[in-house]
């Protein structure tokens, strides 16, 4: 049998395998504060947080806000590392008229300007500073009928399909950059008939159509409760998708797929919760078509995965370059939701743990709800936490890259040193952890099997000596291993846990 000795070397062995550099999944500890931004907004309430980048790099965001702050909503600018920019608005924010409503989505055209779309159907635009910019539409303001979402086509024009209204069914209609009907899109600035339902997400693929998806079940189409549909460059429905350029589904009695991102590869990944509240409850899911529309059922089960196994909803999808998938969630624990697969569906190895980003604990409820990638393949979160009663919370997070990628949040490589004290030991111990140039470190402790029992998040380091205090109470006596990882080196130390 294996003595205890020959155990910890075993997790030694285990515990010094060689630092992924700029791991894939953790938090980029260059942004905010050890790589979370939580903005406390005054009556912020239920609603959506999307986010976009700027051209250099910056963040935008935004978030509903109660009555009684005046504004329906703010807009928020962020620096590229994750503070508030003073140079946009008051502060780093702007609050949208009082007599609309809070944001649906947001986008940012390739001179800076931000399009805000609110819930009252209005498009405003900001100024790369934050003003309101009345040269846009008429008056500053553009609406083109009830809509929920829109997306910017290369040359900034604005398409955005309306909401069905009895029988009146909805279309795409287009505006150009300033904000006015485009009559050289469609027939007169409208493309075809969506169908019945309303368009809650549009994303645009690679080769300039367009992939639309709403929620429906009205008399036509009893049965399904899903509506794809995709439109050719020019605005007309793709005869080649579905039927006649439109996909209905049924996947179960309460499938719910809100966003929508397309592959490399033209794959259509829908994405929200499928499920029955009432029997079981629903679960954040996703659905894969092919691009002739079919239901993948290589991806998942039977074409549903279930990326997290748990969670109430995915509010984002977002498809990497390399056709890699990142979905967004809200979880319903204290717990950022995000997660990575590959581009067949299965986990992604090399992404946080097993595919799931690692989280820090936050103070309540989190509904990581809208993603935006960095150029250097970086991702962006952003969503809010959820209490009862008390202050709600807007927050970003940032997690690295990973392998293969140009991460410019990765830290000088540091030489390493660490200790513990005391050892053996209680409850409390301080792993002290020495570096010669300023980064972040983790401690994680292992027990003989190899097997992390005890992890502590992202600590930022100064350069010289940073004590981290390690809480060893719920720890069983015995023999562990403390590892210490920067971005690029690791090492490790013997702990004994003595009562």
């Amino acid at each position: 049998m294996p003595t205890p000795l020959r155990l910890l070397g075993f997790a030694l062995a285990l515990a010094l395998a060689p630092a992924t550099r700029g791991q894939a999944g953790t938090l980029d500890t260059s942004f905010g504060d050890a790589g979370l931004v939580t903005v406390p907004v005054a009556g912020l309430i239920v609603g959506p947080t999307p986010v976009a980048l700027t051209p250099d790099d910056r963040v935008i965001v935004a978030t509903s806000t109660g009555a009684s702050t005046g504004s329906p909503g703010v807009v928020l600018r962020l620096t590229a590392d994750g503070h508030l920019d003073p140079s946009f608005g008051t502060g780093g924010s702007v609050a949208l008229p009082a007599d609309g409503a809070g944001p649906k989505s947001l986008a940012v055209q390739s001179d800076g300007r931000v399009i805000v779309f609110t819930g009252g159907s209005v498009f405003f635009r900001l100024t790369a500073d934050g003003e309101f910019d009345d040269t846009f539409g008429v008056g500053g303001r553009a609406s083109v009928g009830r809509a929920w979402t829109f997306a910017l086509l290369p040359d900034d024009r604005i398409v955005v399909p309306t909401c069905q209204i009895g029988a009146t069914r909805g279309v795409l209609f287009t505006l150009t950059p300033d904000g006015v009907p485009d009559p050289t899109y469609g027939a007169n600035g409208r493309g075809a008939s969506i169908g019945n339902g309303c368009p809650t997400d549009l994303a645009r693929g690679g080769d300039g159509r367009l992939v639309g998806v709403a929620q429906t079940g009205t008399a036509d189409q009893a049965d399904a409760n899903i509506l794809l549909y995709r439109f050719l460059p020019n605005g007309y429905l793709d005869t080649g998708f579905g039927t006649d350029g439109r996909r209905y589904a049924d996947l179960t009695a309460a499938d719910e797929l809100s966003v929508v991102a397309v592959q490399p590869d033209g794959a259509i990944v829908a994405a929200g919760s499928v499920g029955n509240i009432y029997a079981g409850g629903t679960v954040a899911a996703a659905v894969r078509f092919l691009p002739d529309g079919s239901v993948d059922p290589s991806f998942g089960d039977a074409g549903v995965l279930r990326p997290f196994g748990r969670g109430a909803y995915v509010g984002d999808v977002l498809a990497r370059p390399d056709g890699h998938l990142l979905f967004a969630a809200g979880l319903g624990i204290h717990e950022i939701g995000l997660a990575q697969v590959l581009a067949d569906g299965t986990p992604d190895p090399e992404f946080g743990d097993a595919g799931a980003a690692e989280s820090p604990t936050m103070p309540t409820y989190t509904y990581a709800q809208a993603l935006a990638l960095r150029p250097d393949g970086r991702v962006v979160v952003a969503g809010r936490t959820w209490v009862v009663e008390g202050a709600r919370t807007l927050f970003l997070a940032q997690y690295r890259a990973g392998r293969g990628t140009a991460d410019s949040s990765e830290p000088t490589p540091v030489e390493l040193a660490a200790s513990v004290r005391p050892n053996p030991v209680r409850t409390g111990a301080t792993v002290a952890v020495t570096v010669r140039a300023a980064g972040a470190a983790r401690v994680e402790v292992f027990d003989v099997l190899g097997r992390r029992v005890h992890k502590v998040w992202d600590v930022p380091l100064g350069a010289g000596t940073t004590d981290i205090a390690l809480d060893a109470s719920g720890l069983a006596p015995g023999a562990y291993v403390v590892v210490v990882t920067t971005s690029s080196e690791r090492a490790a130390v013997g702990l004994t846990v003595a009562r």
